[in-house]
């Protein structure tokens, strides 16, 4: 008898994820040399237009780069989106449900830039902000349920990444954009049970948590 074959989960927005993230986060790390260019600050234009509301230092980051930011990341986005319809990558959902999807991975990608942002700013030289910035994403990416079925993993990396962010905002994306495989079995953990729900929550805490600490660093490093 044949052995019975369990459908694979759609990856197409796993990849989504995995790019606006890397995007995301790479795009905020940069070295920005203090005045006296005896430090090297890793600025991001996020706490720069913070920075830029009670007037621009000679730390700051010009303002096109600001604007062009989250352009980038808009447009890293519709070019991954345009390649995946070329390659046969369908949604089955409405319009309002598919571009809700899409808001989702733009807001993990800004709330994992926050995270990015600290990190550049706690490091002291490019080469730590380079890999610094981005080998946490990595195991945050492969524990999930982003390119392997979560109920298939071990006990304990199945609770890792059931609980995950990452997963939260993937599985979000397999259902509005209409994805699900059929005889998918979904886990009971709450994220995987309301994982739009999750997924906002998770970004949000996340900017938050990461803003408030990436501000504070600075505002001490420049003090």
């Amino acid at each position: 008898m044949r052995a019975e074959r369990r459908t694979p989960p759609d990856t197409t927005h796993s990849a989504m994820a995995c790019a606006i993230s890397i995007a995301s986060v790479g795009d905020r790390c940069g070295p920005w040399p203090k005045e006296n260019g005896s430090t090297a600050l890793f600025m991001t234009a996020a706490i720069s237009s913070i920075m830029r509301a009670n007037g621009p230092g000679p730390e700051a980051v010009p303002s096109n780069v600001f604007r062009r930011e989250p352009l980038q990341t808009a447009l890293t986005l519709v070019v991954l989106a345009g390649v995946a319809l070329i390659i046969g990558w369908r949604t089955h959902e409405n319009i309002g449900k598919v571009l809700l999807g899409f808001l989702l991975l733009l807001l993990l990608g800004y709330a994992f830039s926050w995270i990015g942002a600290l990190i550049g700013l706690v490091v002291r030289t490019p080469e730590a902000a380079t890999s610094g910035g981005l080998i946490w994403l990595f195991p945050l990416t492969f524990i999930s349920n982003a390119f392997v079925d979560a109920n298939q993993m071990p006990t304990v990396l199945r609770h890792i990444a059931e609980w995950n962010p990452f997963s939260a905002t993937v599985a979000a994306c397999r259902e509005l954009f209409g994805n699900v495989p059929p005889g998918f079995v979904t886990s009971d953990a709450w994220p995987m049970q309301h994982p739009i729900l999750a997924s906002v929550i998770w970004s949000v805490l996340i900017i938050v948590v990461f803003r408030t600490l990436a501000v504070r660093r600075y505002r001490s490093a420049t003090a």
